[in-house]
Protein backbone atom coordinates (compact mmCIF):
# COMPACT_ATOMS: atom_id res chain seq x y z
CA UNK A 1 0.00 0.00 0.00
CA UNK A 2 1.48 3.33 -1.07
CA UNK A 3 0.51 6.56 1.38
CA UNK A 4 0.87 10.28 0.42
CA UNK A 5 0.60 12.62 2.87
CA UNK A 6 -0.88 16.05 1.56
CA UNK A 7 0.04 19.46 3.10
CA UNK A 8 0.88 22.77 2.26
CA UNK A 9 4.11 23.48 4.51
CA UNK A 10 3.87 24.38 7.75
CA UNK A 11 0.51 22.77 8.80
CA UNK A 12 1.90 19.84 10.87
CA UNK A 13 2.16 17.52 8.30
CA UNK A 14 6.06 16.71 9.56
CA UNK A 15 4.42 16.22 13.08
CA UNK A 16 1.68 13.54 11.57
CA UNK A 17 4.77 11.82 9.68
CA UNK A 18 6.61 11.19 13.50
CA UNK A 19 3.43 10.63 15.04
CA UNK A 20 2.61 7.53 12.37
CA UNK A 21 6.21 6.64 12.45
CA UNK A 22 5.49 3.00 13.60
CA UNK A 23 2.71 2.06 11.98
CA UNK A 24 2.48 -1.35 11.45
CA UNK A 25 4.43 -3.02 8.86
CA UNK A 26 4.32 1.01 7.63
CA UNK A 27 7.75 2.32 6.26
CA UNK A 28 7.01 6.09 7.27
CA UNK A 29 9.41 8.45 4.89
CA UNK A 30 11.07 10.92 7.11
CA UNK A 31 12.19 13.32 4.24
CA UNK A 32 9.95 16.01 2.17
CA UNK A 33 9.82 14.93 -1.23
CA UNK A 34 8.33 16.05 -4.76
CA UNK A 35 7.72 13.37 -6.66
CA UNK A 36 5.35 14.48 -9.48
CA UNK A 37 6.38 17.76 -10.66
CA UNK A 38 9.32 17.22 -10.48
CA UNK A 39 8.89 14.24 -12.34
CA UNK A 40 7.47 15.75 -14.70
CA UNK A 41 10.24 18.67 -15.02
CA UNK A 42 12.71 16.49 -15.93
CA UNK A 43 11.19 14.68 -18.48
CA UNK A 44 10.12 17.91 -20.64
CA UNK A 45 13.01 19.63 -19.55
CA UNK A 46 15.66 17.77 -18.14
CA UNK A 47 15.98 20.06 -14.99
CA UNK A 48 13.95 21.31 -12.30
CA UNK A 49 12.35 24.69 -12.41
CA UNK A 50 12.13 27.31 -9.36
CA UNK A 51 8.61 26.87 -9.49
CA UNK A 52 8.75 23.52 -9.12
CA UNK A 53 11.12 23.59 -6.56
CA UNK A 54 9.40 25.90 -4.19
CA UNK A 55 5.90 24.64 -4.72
CA UNK A 56 4.46 27.48 -6.62
CA UNK A 57 3.57 25.91 -9.72
CA UNK A 58 -0.02 25.50 -10.76
CA UNK A 59 0.39 24.44 -14.47
CA UNK A 60 -0.73 21.10 -15.64
CA UNK A 61 1.43 18.04 -15.47
CA UNK A 62 2.11 16.54 -19.16
CA UNK A 63 4.54 14.57 -19.22
CA UNK A 64 4.22 11.59 -16.32
CA UNK A 65 3.96 9.38 -19.42
CA UNK A 66 7.93 9.62 -20.77
CA UNK A 67 10.49 7.80 -19.07
CA UNK A 68 13.22 9.34 -17.71
CA UNK A 69 17.17 8.59 -17.31
CA UNK A 70 18.40 7.38 -13.88
CA UNK A 71 21.16 9.73 -14.12
CA UNK A 72 19.06 12.47 -14.55
CA UNK A 73 16.73 11.46 -11.43
CA UNK A 74 20.08 11.01 -9.08
CA UNK A 75 21.04 14.08 -10.06
CA UNK A 76 18.19 15.80 -8.53
CA UNK A 77 17.63 12.85 -5.48
CA UNK A 78 20.63 12.97 -4.34
CA UNK A 79 20.01 15.69 -1.39
CA UNK A 80 17.44 13.79 -0.62
CA UNK A 81 18.86 10.47 -0.10
CA UNK A 82 22.08 12.10 1.62
CA UNK A 83 19.89 14.03 3.73
CA UNK A 84 17.92 11.02 4.98
CA UNK A 85 21.16 9.61 6.10
CA UNK A 86 22.75 12.64 7.07
CA UNK A 87 20.01 13.41 9.38
CA UNK A 88 18.71 10.46 10.91
CA UNK A 89 20.25 6.92 9.96
CA UNK A 90 23.54 8.02 10.68
CA UNK A 91 22.27 9.96 14.20
CA UNK A 92 19.50 7.72 15.60
CA UNK A 93 20.49 5.07 18.06
CA UNK A 94 18.68 1.74 16.51
CA UNK A 95 19.80 2.41 13.01
CA UNK A 96 23.95 4.57 13.20
CA UNK A 97 25.57 1.42 12.60
CA UNK A 98 23.78 0.95 8.87
CA UNK A 99 26.26 0.87 6.49
CA UNK A 100 26.28 4.40 4.34
CA UNK A 101 24.62 4.46 1.45
CA UNK A 102 24.03 7.19 -1.75
CA UNK A 103 21.58 8.18 -4.63
CA UNK A 104 23.24 5.53 -6.58
CA UNK A 105 22.38 2.75 -4.00
CA UNK A 106 18.64 3.65 -4.41
CA UNK A 107 18.15 4.36 -8.45
CA UNK A 108 19.38 1.63 -10.27
CA UNK A 109 20.50 2.19 -13.66
CA UNK A 110 18.12 2.38 -16.48
CA UNK A 111 15.20 4.55 -17.55
CA UNK A 112 12.47 5.20 -15.35
CA UNK A 113 8.40 5.54 -15.06
CA UNK A 114 6.86 7.65 -12.72
CA UNK A 115 4.43 5.05 -12.19
CA UNK A 116 7.36 2.85 -11.35
CA UNK A 117 10.28 4.38 -9.91
CA UNK A 118 8.32 6.33 -6.98
CA UNK A 119 7.16 2.98 -5.03
CA UNK A 120 10.58 1.07 -5.65
CA UNK A 121 12.69 4.83 -4.47
CA UNK A 122 10.95 4.64 -1.00
CA UNK A 123 10.97 0.59 -0.92
CA UNK A 124 14.78 0.97 -1.41
CA UNK A 125 15.24 4.09 1.26
CA UNK A 126 13.24 1.57 3.74
CA UNK A 127 15.27 -0.90 2.77
CA UNK A 128 18.40 0.31 3.51
CA UNK A 129 17.33 2.14 6.50
CA UNK A 130 15.68 -0.54 8.49
CA UNK A 131 16.90 -3.84 6.86
CA UNK A 132 15.77 -5.38 10.09
CA UNK A 133 12.16 -4.26 9.37
CA UNK A 134 10.08 -6.23 6.57
CA UNK A 135 7.70 -3.19 5.39
CA UNK A 136 4.68 -4.06 3.56
CA UNK A 137 3.29 -0.44 3.40
CA UNK A 138 5.47 2.51 2.17
CA UNK A 139 4.61 6.59 3.16
CA UNK A 140 5.50 10.00 2.10
CA UNK A 141 4.76 13.41 2.76
CA UNK A 142 4.16 16.15 0.08
CA UNK A 143 3.64 19.97 -0.74
CA UNK A 144 2.23 19.17 -4.44
CA UNK A 145 -1.25 19.50 -3.17
CA UNK A 146 -2.42 20.82 -6.96
CA UNK A 147 -1.61 17.89 -8.04
CA UNK A 148 -3.72 15.14 -6.12
CA UNK A 149 -5.35 13.73 -8.65
CA UNK A 150 -2.19 13.31 -11.00
CA UNK A 151 -1.14 11.30 -7.95
CA UNK A 152 -4.31 9.38 -7.84
CA UNK A 153 -4.31 8.84 -11.82
CA UNK A 154 -0.31 7.71 -11.46
CA UNK A 155 -1.15 5.26 -8.62
CA UNK A 156 -4.37 4.04 -8.52
CA UNK A 157 -5.82 2.83 -5.10
CA UNK A 158 -3.88 4.73 -3.06
CA UNK A 159 -4.55 6.18 -0.04
CA UNK A 160 -4.18 10.31 0.71
CA UNK A 161 -4.01 11.67 3.99
CA UNK A 162 -4.64 14.92 3.94
CA UNK A 163 -3.80 17.24 6.96
CA UNK A 164 -5.28 20.86 7.23
CA UNK A 165 -4.50 23.76 9.75
CA UNK A 166 -6.37 27.03 9.95
CA UNK A 167 -5.05 29.15 6.72
CA UNK A 168 -3.67 31.85 9.26
CA UNK A 169 -1.43 29.68 11.69
CA UNK A 170 -0.24 28.26 8.57
CA UNK A 171 1.51 31.36 6.88
CA UNK A 172 1.97 33.00 10.01
CA UNK A 173 4.41 29.85 10.59
CA UNK A 174 5.46 30.49 6.91
CA UNK A 175 6.27 33.98 7.20
CA UNK A 176 8.10 33.19 10.46
CA UNK A 177 10.42 30.68 8.84
CA UNK A 178 11.10 32.36 5.18
CA UNK A 179 11.58 36.11 6.17
CA UNK A 180 12.56 35.94 10.39
CA UNK A 181 14.42 33.23 10.40
CA UNK A 182 15.77 32.59 7.14
CA UNK A 183 15.95 36.47 6.53
CA UNK A 184 14.20 35.76 2.56
CA UNK A 185 12.44 38.56 0.96
CA UNK A 186 8.60 38.48 0.34
CA UNK A 187 9.18 37.61 -3.07
CA UNK A 188 11.35 34.55 -2.76
CA UNK A 189 8.75 31.61 -2.52
CA UNK A 190 7.44 32.24 -6.17
CA UNK A 191 6.69 35.89 -6.82
CA UNK A 192 5.00 35.91 -3.57
CA UNK A 193 5.26 33.87 -0.50
CA UNK A 194 1.35 34.49 0.72
CA UNK A 195 0.03 34.11 -2.96
CA UNK A 196 1.81 30.51 -2.82
CA UNK A 197 0.69 29.49 0.36
CA UNK A 198 -2.93 30.23 0.01
CA UNK A 199 -3.60 30.39 -3.57
CA UNK A 200 -1.35 27.57 -5.03
CA UNK A 201 -1.26 25.61 -1.92
CA UNK A 202 -4.46 25.52 0.54
CA UNK A 203 -6.75 26.40 -1.69
CA UNK A 204 -6.28 23.53 -3.82
CA UNK A 205 -5.40 21.84 -1.32
CA UNK A 206 -9.29 22.61 0.54
CA UNK A 207 -10.60 21.79 -3.65
CA UNK A 208 -9.67 18.47 -3.41
CA UNK A 209 -10.19 17.23 -0.02
CA UNK A 210 -14.01 18.67 -1.10
CA UNK A 211 -14.05 16.76 -4.21
CA UNK A 212 -13.08 13.88 -2.28
CA UNK A 213 -15.23 14.04 0.50
CA UNK A 214 -16.60 10.81 1.52
CA UNK A 215 -14.64 8.74 -0.36
CA UNK A 216 -12.75 5.89 1.45
CA UNK A 217 -9.72 6.76 0.00
CA UNK A 218 -9.33 9.55 1.59
CA UNK A 219 -8.52 10.57 5.07
CA UNK A 220 -8.56 14.40 6.44
CA UNK A 221 -6.88 15.46 9.84
CA UNK A 222 -7.06 18.63 11.23
CA UNK A 223 -4.02 19.87 12.82
CA UNK A 224 -5.78 21.69 16.14
CA UNK A 225 -7.37 18.15 16.52
CA UNK A 226 -4.02 16.29 15.83
CA UNK A 227 -2.27 18.33 18.55
CA UNK A 228 -5.16 18.28 21.21
CA UNK A 229 -5.54 14.79 21.08
CA UNK A 230 -3.03 12.91 19.29
CA UNK A 231 -3.42 9.22 20.39
CA UNK A 232 -7.38 9.68 19.22
CA UNK A 233 -6.37 10.92 15.71
CA UNK A 234 -3.69 8.43 15.48
CA UNK A 235 -5.67 5.42 16.33
CA UNK A 236 -8.23 6.82 13.80
CA UNK A 237 -5.50 6.98 10.99
CA UNK A 238 -4.41 3.50 11.80
CA UNK A 239 -8.01 1.72 11.41
CA UNK A 240 -8.35 3.40 8.41
CA UNK A 241 -5.55 1.86 7.00
CA UNK A 242 -6.45 -1.53 8.55
CA UNK A 243 -2.95 -1.84 9.83
CA UNK A 244 -1.26 -1.62 13.30
CA UNK A 245 -0.98 1.52 15.72
CA UNK A 246 2.89 2.74 16.53
CA UNK A 247 4.29 1.36 19.68
CA UNK A 248 4.00 5.33 21.16
CA UNK A 249 1.32 7.20 19.04
CA UNK A 250 1.51 10.41 21.02
CA UNK A 251 5.56 10.11 20.57
CA UNK A 252 7.41 11.22 18.01
CA UNK A 253 9.81 9.39 16.42
CA UNK A 254 11.44 8.25 12.86
CA UNK A 255 12.84 4.88 11.25
CA UNK A 256 9.88 2.86 12.55
CA UNK A 257 9.82 3.88 16.32
CA UNK A 258 13.54 5.20 16.87
CA UNK A 259 13.77 8.65 19.00
CA UNK A 260 14.36 11.29 17.02
CA UNK A 261 18.31 12.28 16.63
CA UNK A 262 19.46 14.27 20.02
CA UNK A 263 19.03 18.09 18.72
CA UNK A 264 16.67 18.24 16.24
CA UNK A 265 15.66 21.90 15.51
CA UNK A 266 12.42 23.43 15.12
CA UNK A 267 12.34 24.80 11.37
CA UNK A 268 10.12 27.98 12.47
CA UNK A 269 12.73 29.84 14.45
CA UNK A 270 16.94 28.87 15.32
CA UNK A 271 17.22 27.69 18.61
CA UNK A 272 13.82 25.75 19.14
CA UNK A 273 14.06 22.05 20.02
CA UNK A 274 11.54 19.96 18.41
CA UNK A 275 8.95 18.53 21.21
CA UNK A 276 9.34 14.96 21.62
CA UNK A 277 5.39 15.10 21.89
CA UNK A 278 2.58 16.86 20.26
CA UNK A 279 2.02 20.69 21.79
CA UNK A 280 -0.78 22.25 21.19
CA UNK A 281 0.33 25.86 21.92
CA UNK A 282 3.66 26.09 20.79
CA UNK A 283 3.19 28.87 19.70
CA UNK A 284 2.65 29.93 23.05
CA UNK A 285 5.32 27.89 24.66
CA UNK A 286 8.36 29.46 22.29
CA UNK A 287 7.15 32.77 22.69
CA UNK A 288 6.12 33.23 19.25
CA UNK A 289 4.55 36.97 18.36
CA UNK A 290 2.30 37.30 15.47
CA UNK A 291 4.32 37.95 12.32
CA UNK A 292 1.33 38.75 9.88
CA UNK A 293 0.09 42.62 9.22
CA UNK A 294 -3.45 43.05 9.17
CA UNK A 295 -3.90 43.21 5.75
CA UNK A 296 -2.22 40.00 5.04
CA UNK A 297 -4.48 38.32 7.68
CA UNK A 298 -7.29 40.23 5.40
CA UNK A 299 -6.28 38.52 2.12
CA UNK A 300 -6.05 35.11 4.08
CA UNK A 301 -9.87 35.64 5.36
CA UNK A 302 -11.11 36.88 2.25
CA UNK A 303 -9.53 33.74 -0.13
CA UNK A 304 -10.39 31.09 2.44
CA UNK A 305 -13.82 32.59 3.47
CA UNK A 306 -15.60 30.01 1.55
CA UNK A 307 -13.86 26.62 3.31
CA UNK A 308 -13.52 28.10 7.04
CA UNK A 309 -16.99 27.23 7.93
CA UNK A 310 -16.51 23.88 6.41
CA UNK A 311 -13.83 22.50 8.10
CA UNK A 312 -15.26 24.16 11.45
CA UNK A 313 -12.73 26.57 12.01
CA UNK A 314 -14.81 29.15 14.24
CA UNK A 315 -14.58 32.32 12.31
CA UNK A 316 -17.78 33.69 14.50
CA UNK A 317 -17.28 37.67 15.08
CA UNK A 318 -15.03 37.86 12.15
CA UNK A 319 -16.66 38.75 8.36
CA UNK A 320 -14.43 38.40 5.79
CA UNK A 321 -13.51 41.21 3.91
CA UNK A 322 -14.94 43.04 0.51
CA UNK A 323 -12.35 42.79 -2.27
CA UNK A 324 -12.67 46.97 -2.46
CA UNK A 325 -11.72 46.98 1.32
CA UNK A 326 -9.03 44.05 0.62
CA UNK A 327 -7.49 46.26 -2.02
CA UNK A 328 -7.69 49.48 -0.51
CA UNK A 329 -5.43 48.24 2.44
CA UNK A 330 -2.58 46.97 -0.16
CA UNK A 331 -3.07 50.89 -1.79
CA UNK A 332 0.05 51.42 0.04
CA UNK A 333 3.23 49.76 0.19
CA UNK A 334 4.56 48.64 3.52
CA UNK A 335 8.10 47.46 5.53
CA UNK A 336 7.86 44.18 4.49
CA UNK A 337 7.66 44.40 1.22
CA UNK A 338 11.13 45.29 0.66
CA UNK A 339 12.66 43.67 3.48
CA UNK A 340 15.81 41.54 2.72
CA UNK A 341 16.05 43.04 -0.78
CA UNK A 342 19.70 43.63 -0.26
CA UNK A 343 20.97 44.16 -4.07
CA UNK A 344 19.52 45.95 -7.21
CA UNK A 345 17.95 42.07 -8.56
CA UNK A 346 15.68 41.54 -5.25
CA UNK A 347 14.76 45.05 -5.31
CA UNK A 348 13.67 44.33 -8.69
CA UNK A 349 12.03 41.43 -7.64
CA UNK A 350 10.47 43.00 -5.14
CA UNK A 351 8.68 45.51 -7.24
CA UNK A 352 7.48 42.68 -9.54
CA UNK A 353 6.03 40.99 -6.13
CA UNK A 354 4.18 43.95 -4.93
CA UNK A 355 2.62 44.46 -8.28
CA UNK A 356 1.84 40.33 -8.26
CA UNK A 357 0.48 40.15 -4.77
CA UNK A 358 -1.90 43.28 -5.74
CA UNK A 359 -3.10 41.28 -8.80
CA UNK A 360 -4.29 38.47 -6.96
CA UNK A 361 -6.65 40.57 -5.25
CA UNK A 362 -8.26 40.97 -8.07
CA UNK A 363 -8.43 37.65 -9.35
Amino acid sequence: MLIGIFGTGRNGSTLLGRLLDGLGETYVHPVEENFLSVFDDIAKLGRVRGETRFNSRSRALKHLSEPVSSELLRKYYAHSVNDLFGRFVSKCACTAKQQPFGVEDIIPEGRHLAADFYPAYLQALAARSRPDVSFKHHSFKTIETPFIEDYLRVFPGMKCLHILRDPVTTCSSAKRTLMERKHYPASYLGMDWLVTMIDKRWLPHARAIFRHKGDSDHLTVLYENLTKNPAHEIKRIADWLQVGMPPHPTELTVLHDCDLPEGDMNPSRAGVITPKKAVSDLQKQAGYQEILTEREIAYIRFKTAPFLAEFRYDVSGESAPSRFSLAAQYLAVDEWEFMHCHNMKWRLRGLRGAIYRRAHILV
